[in-house]
């Protein structure tokens, strides 16, 4: 085999083996970003406490509101559970970006019930965004950006 030929096996072996790597760390990201939108719906403030980065560095964005750290977004899905709060996607997985080999994101259109538990609910859509990094084998949410989708 010539020194090319030898390139372009080592190369497509490569090319072969970091597709598959790719498509294993997505899965793993859709895996968690499942269990993730499961504990909402299931109000297990536990679940979603534990798959949130513990920092100050958290993010949550939620139309006009902006929060800053781990503690906070987790009292905020504390007073939402009160209440109604309830998530559909598009019933299909989330698109998923493997940015590094630490490092993705995700999006996800969502319709959201929420209303206080005995009044009337309202339902509203969001573009979900989050982005994931890797912590020893867990993906966790780093941050959360949810977008209005404008409705007619």
């Amino acid at each position: 085999m010539t020194s090319i030929a030898k390139f372009c096996f080592v190369l497509a072996i490569t090319a072969t083996a970091a597709g598959h790597a790719v498509a294993g760390e997505a899965g793993d990201v859709i895996a968690a970003a499942t269990t993730y939108f499961n504990a909402q719906n299931a109000h297990d403030i536990e679940t979603v406490s534990r798959m949130m980065v513990n920092s100050e560095d958290f993010l949550l964005i939620r139309g006009p509101m902006v929060l800053w750290g781990h503690d906070p977004a987790v009292k905020q899905y504390e007073a939402l559970y009160k209440g109604v709060w309830k998530m559909k996607t598009d019933g299909k997985p989330p698109k998923v970006v493997i940015l590094n080999e630490g490092a993705a994101e995700t999006f996800v259109p969502v319709t959201f019930t929420v209303g206080a538990k005995s009044g009337e609910t309202k339902d509203f859509a969001l573009n979900v965004t989050q982005f994931w990094v890797k912590q020893g084998s867990d993906w966790k949410i780093q941050s959360i950006l949810a977008t209005p989708v404008k409705t007619n």
